[in-house]
């Protein structure tokens, strides 16, 4: 079911512009039944594999490496590994499109392309946030 969620997510460039550290933290549903969420991503780009790579571990024990592309202005990373989380098994993949500043997450079955949308989120920049290259 749909639930109000609100979060943050702050990225700090380093190594020279090859790598970003992210923090993230979320809030989602309200009360009690709220529940907080916080990670760490180093996010970057790997000279050697000539491919986008990422590695995120997280408050609730996760961790998870990931490998990606940028194709225009969205990028999308996919997680290498099946993931487990409550039971429940499956590949992760997320996307930024830095066009409309969408956010996507999205899990399909391990070794399938049946990806299903998780949480879609639209990203408020921060003024002066980001800068044009």
């Amino acid at each position: 079911p749909e639930m109000p969620t609100k979060g943050k997510q702050t990225c700090h460039v380093g190594l020279d512009g090859f790598w970003y550290l992210c923090e993230a933290s979320s809030t989602t549903g309200s009360g009690k039944q709220a529940m907080k969420w916080s990670g760490h991503f180093l996010i970057g780009y790997d000279a050697g594999a000539k491919s986008y790579r990422a590695t995120g571990v997280d408050n609730m024990g996760f961790m998870v490496t990931m490998k990606g592309e940028l194709n225009g202005k969205k990028f999308t990373l996919v997680s290498e590994a099946p993931m487990t989380m409550m039971g429940t098994t499956f590949l992760d993949r997320v996307t930024w499109d830095l066009e409309t500043m969408k956010f996507t997450d999205e899990h399909a079955s391990p070794g399938g392309n049946d990806w299903k949308v998780m949480e879609e989120d639209t990203f408020k920049v921060a003024p002066g946030a980001m800068a044009k290259k």
